[in-house]
């Protein structure tokens, strides 16, 4: 058994709080310096890092030690993904070649200049930085890794029970509050069935269904706002009862926007559909 202390940044107002920037707040105690390291974290922070130490929570979870993986997985994909094992870089290298190619032709590159970090939002003498955008290449990529693992390996995305059980429940799909806008959420927790995590098939198996993406591609629609349309081929293997390798096939579709208001992330999904193939 392990135990995280997390805090899933969906709540703006208890951030703020946290941060001393609530209504009225002289003190400073507990405030986070908003420095650019703050900004390049994944969507979780550490609740020891923000709460008082008598708010902090302590959330269990089983932390599997003998699970037997249908093929060869880095280190980090062997753990739940809020424990933080994988680099930005890591995240990245993940990502499908198509989607990589995409985002290099429709969106501005890093490497040319361009940032999406807020801290840069402003030049050093108080005027628009025009080199800031919402979205670079680089952050999206850095998006779509984080939440393609979480999305088709099962012990990563940390719902690996709702696949032995077969169905996904409103507890699975809470796990993915922070990268969901508020009405998919809503949406998905009055039909968890809806929500397209693969369940396996009928077949007898001795390891998780774990999927690897074998083709991608995004549609951007960069107007007045930002959206894009992914498109990924999975193809989910396991291991059946004799040792051998057994497959199975799912297209999966998502939109990714940006939020609206006072979010805390430039990207979020507001639709995810998938059929079997």
């Amino acid at each position: 058994m392990g135990a995280a202390i997390f805090l899933f940044l969906t709540d703006f107002e208890v951030v703020n709080r946290v941060l001393g920037r609530e209504s009225g707040a002289t003190s400073t105690t507990n405030r986070i310096e908003l420095t650019e390291d703050f900004f390049d974290r994944d969507f979780i922070l550490t609740i020891d890092e923000l709460l008082p130490e008598e708010e902090q929570e302590v959330i269990e979870f089983d932390v599997p030690s003998e699970i037997n993986f249908p093929f060869a997985l880095p280190i980090w994909e062997r753990y739940p993904h809020w424990e933080g094992r994988a680099t930005p870089a890591q995240l990245a290298s993940r990502v499908d070649g198509g989607i990589i190619q995409d985002a290099r032709v429709h969106l501005p590159s890093e490497a040319l200049g361009f940032t999406s970090n807020p801290l840069h939002f402003f030049n050093e003498d108080g005027t628009l930085n025009d080199n800031y955008t919402s979205w670079t290449a680089e952050s999206f990529q850095l998006f779509i890794g984080q939440i393609v693992p979480r999305l088709i390996n099962p012990v990563f995305g940390q719902w690996l029970e709702s696949q032995d059980a077969g169905a996904v429940d409103a507890d699975t799909v809470n796990l993915f509050a922070n990268a969901l806008t508020p009405g998919a959420l809503q949406s998905f927790v009055s039909n968890p069935a809806s929500f397209p995590l693969f369940m396996g098939t009928e077949l007898e198996v001795i390891t998780p269904w774990i999927g690897r993406v074998t083709n991608s591609r995004v549609d951007f629609n960069i107007t007045d706002d930002y959206e894009a349309t992914v498109y990924l081929a999975v193809t989910y293997q396991a291991s059946n009862t004799m040792g051998g390798p057994v497959t199975a096939n799912q297209l999966i579709r998502f939109t990714v926007i940006r939020p609206s208001g006072d979010s805390l992330t430039s990207f979020q999904i507001s639709e995810i559909v998938a059929a079997d193939n």
